[in-house]
């Protein structure tokens, strides 16, 4: 039955999609017209059509709108993207390519804020504010942004106030009806003199949980962050533009994370054991022997982030940026590691990062017949993670006389990265350009790494004994004390055609290699044979057509792609042995993988007061050569534990759907002197595996996600009042799966959420 509603839900979304396309290409010009967006990604300012890359911009309006907060709500907007959490760390992919689940990958989908590379998973929690649009370019990026971004790239940029803007002042207010939870955002902005412009944000966000845990009658899951950003446009010279911005965010995160299911979950907690916003987990556990640095479960998040660019005009129409930027953030996580009313296992990261970076470049004029770029770039990271881990039981370590056993991990690593780049658009004839360019990026990663395994006499006071080792809580006694380093070098060649059929009309073939480097797990249970991994590549063949239609008043993009990976990384949670439960990560190299697949968006202004808009991907996402995959939970339990290995050749790659859709309608009406504003998106995704073993219990179905919106507000925007609904169809959507002992750790997006909110704005005359 749920196949067959899943089945029907994508005829009719292809129908709808279909008549969508047909009606822009067939339909008589209407006097309304589509707003381009101009985007960065090139590093150059161009539009979203001109740009010979698959990229979907949302500006900063629609985020809020629809009250996008994070990237996992912006996920379901984008067809072949999928963001969801994890407790090892944030999964994204792109195309059904991603970084699995260990701790110590950089992200095959690169970050960029404000132009700022961000490499670790942790800084893509955290939350949208005060962004001026976000761009999510689709496939492996090689020469403009390739830093390790095999999979693809996501750009943040943030908004600012320069030179000669209005004064304004922004407050809003709103309230989650569902759960609860009032947030408050406050900006102000302008130009206090003829050459600066600066702008203030601070928002205070405070939402209730939807998590019930039915073990302690708690609700877990509240958020109470706060964030401020400061910026400024300083014009010393007509030749100098100085851009500086600082931002300070603190994300509180109450309770465990996670959920189980499957397996034996229903014995364990009688009347749940299924995905639907409800847990078991025993807080009892978390810190009875002040073994962990926090006495209750949750997740704290602490970061900084700067950024100082300079531009300035040089003689013959060239411009040299200098672009600085800084990262630190803490990041504390404890809970129950079982999620089940047991006292068995608890678990707590303590991760710390700091990274500077500067790249300088220079940068010609787009309208010679020549146009060129060449850059230098350098980062300088350091990154600490700690991860303890407490178990508590009696028949499992009764051999040490003690009833807990703590241990874990000590994980130092310091990266120095430097690359150089050059890229050059050479055009033939007013409509043919032939664009091409290579980066060699040079990464250097230094670990040394320890560990510490005792067993624990609660007292008062607790008396820790040092102890050989347990598998499953304590690190391999192999890998304490020691010290690696390793280096990866790589060329990163794209070459692209770009030709105009007419003023409306562009059509692109662009062919490229990425890489992303190496490293050494950081995980506690890693193995000493599985602590290196070698680097990543992948060779990507791309090409497009996008076409403005009825006189601009509509648009249509179409993009072919097909990625060809070698030595792709990837990790899994496998149960190799028990009593007692050691649940080890297995990192490797798989040989080779394919993503290959059809994306079309396309959007139009049906009259002055209605735009609709659709996205639809196809994907065939496989592993060409994987013949030692990870065994599921039931193959493991079959086998001789460390011997388990399956043949994962032609088998879906996990959290690739076959297809994935959007579709959207947007309304501002005016009405008795207001403006009405209502707007509709449909997400939809065929069903995919959340688990690199791809086991079958942790296949997430077809799924059907609604969003929707109503405001009010007077035709010069001083004020509005909105309603906004997220998930209304209330899906459970699994985004990670962790098999642990007999059952499953589940990782599942937010439940069907409402927000009244209201905005008012002074000034801007």
């Amino acid at each position: 039955m749920v196949h067959s509603l899943a089945n029907g839900a994508r005829r009719t979304g292809l129908v709808i999609f279909s008549l969508l396309l047909s009606s822009m290409i067939g339909g008589a010009a209407t006097a309304a017209e589509i707003e381009e967006m101009v985007v960065t990604a090139t590093k150059r300012a161009t539009t979203t059509h001109e740009v010979p890359i698959s990229i979907e911009a949302f500006s900063g309006k629609f985020l809020e709108d629809y009250d996008i907060t994070n990237l996992t709500e912006l996920s379901s907007r984008v067809p072949n993207m999928s963001v969801g959490f994890g407790i090892a760390t944030e999964a994204i992919t792109i195309r059904g390519l991603g970084s699995g689940p260990e701790r110590s990958f950089e992200q095959a989908v690169g970050l960029f804020n404000d132009g700022i590379y961000m490499p670790r998973s942790r800084q893509y929690q955290d939350p949208f504010f005060d962004v001026e649009r976000i761009e999510v370019m689709r496939g492996p990026q090689s020469v403009i942004l390739g830093l390790n971004s095999t999979a693809g790239a996501i750009s943040i940029v943030n908004r600012k106030n320069r030179p000669g803007d209005a004064t304004t002042l922004d407050f809003s207010i709103d309230y989650e009806l569902v759960y609860g939870g009032p947030s408050m955002t406050a900006i102000v902005g302008g130009s206090p003199s003829e050459n600066t412009g600066l702008r203030m944000a601070f928002k205070h966000f405070d939402r209730d949980g939807f998590y019930e845990n039915t073990t302690t009658g708690e609700t877990e899951g509240s958020n109470d962050d706060n964030l401020l950003r400061l910026s400024g446009v300083w014009t010393p010279t007509d030749k100098m533009t100085i851009t500086a911005r600082y931002g300070y965010e603190n994300v509180n995160i109450s309770g465990n994370v996670g959920e189980i299911y499957g397996g034996i979950a229903g014995i364990l907690e009688p009347t749940d054991g299924v995905l639907n916003w409800k847990r078991s987990s025993d807080a009892a556990l978390i810190n009875p022997t002040g073994f962990f640095a926090e006495n209750n479960p949750g997740t704290v998040i602490t970061s900084q982030n700067a950024m100082i660019e300079a531009e300035y005009a040089l003689p013959k129409d060239h411009t040299l940026t200098v672009l600085g930027g800084w990262s630190d953030f803490d990041y504390d996580l404890t809970t129950d590691l079982d999620t089940t009313g047991l006292s068995v296992l608890a678990a707590s990261i303590d991760e710390t990062y700091e990274q500077y970076s500067v790249e300088a470049r220079i940068a010609s004029d787009t309208e010679q017949t020549l146009s060129y770029m060449v850059g230098l770039y350098y980062l300088d990271s350091s990154n600490s993670q700690v991860q303890p881990n407490l178990l508590e039981n009696a028949a499992l370590i009764g051999a040490f006389g003690s009833p807990f056993v703590g241990g874990g991990s000590d994980y130092d690593l310091d990266t120095s990265l430097w690359s150089l780049f050059v890229h050059g658009t050479y055009n033939v004839t007013d409509r043919l350009r032939i664009i091409g360019g290579v980066r060699y990026v040079d990464e250097e990663k230094n670990l040394a790494r320890d560990g510490f395994c005792f067993s624990i006499d609660a007292g008062p006071p607790p008396v820790f004994n040092p102890i050989p080792g347990l598998p499953g809580v304590c690190q391999d006694p192999a890998l304490n004390g020691i010290t690696r380093s390793r280096d990866s070098d790589n060329w990163m060649p794209e070459g692209v055609v770009q030709f105009d059929v007419n003023d409306n009309i562009m059509t692109y073939f662009k062919v490229g290699k990425s890489a992303k480097a190496g490293g050494f797990s950081a995980a506690t249970g890693a193995s000493p044979a599985q602590l290196e991994y070698g680097d990543e590549t992948v060779l990507g063949y791309e090409g497009g057509i996008k076409a403005r239609l009825l006189d601009g008043a509509a648009e249509l993009n179409l993009t072919g792609f097909r990625s060809e990976f070698d030595d792709l990384q990837v990790n899994s949670f496998v149960v190799v042995s028990g009593p007692p439960l050691v649940v080890q990560p297995n990192i490797q190299n798989a040989a080779e993988a394919i993503s290959q697949g059809i994306e079309i968006d396309g959007r139009w202004a049906v009259n002055d007061w209605l735009t609709v808009g659709g996205s639809f991907a196809y994907l065939d996402a496989y592993y060409e050569s994987f013949e030692t995959g990870p065994c599921t939970v039931a193959q493991t339990q079959a086998a001789a534990p460390d011997d388990c290995v399956q043949s994962l050749s032609g088998r879906p790659l996990p959290l690739a759907p076959e297809w994935s859709m959007n579709l959207s309608a947007d309304v501002k009406y005016p009405v008795g002197g207001l403006v009405l504003g209502a707007g509709l998106n449909l997400s939809t995704s065929g069903d995919y595996y959340t688990d690199a073993a791809l086991d079958p219990v942790g296949l997430q179905p077809s799924w059907q996600r609604l969003a929707a919106r109503i405001s009010v507000a007077p035709p010069d925007g001083s004020w509005n009042v909105s309603i906004i609904g997220t998930n209304l169809t209330d899906e459970v959507v699994l985004n990670t799966t962790q098999p642990f002992g007999d059952w499953y750790l589940g990782y599942i997006d937010p439940p069907r959420m409402v927000t009244l909110q209201a905005g008012f704005t002074f000034g801007g005359n």
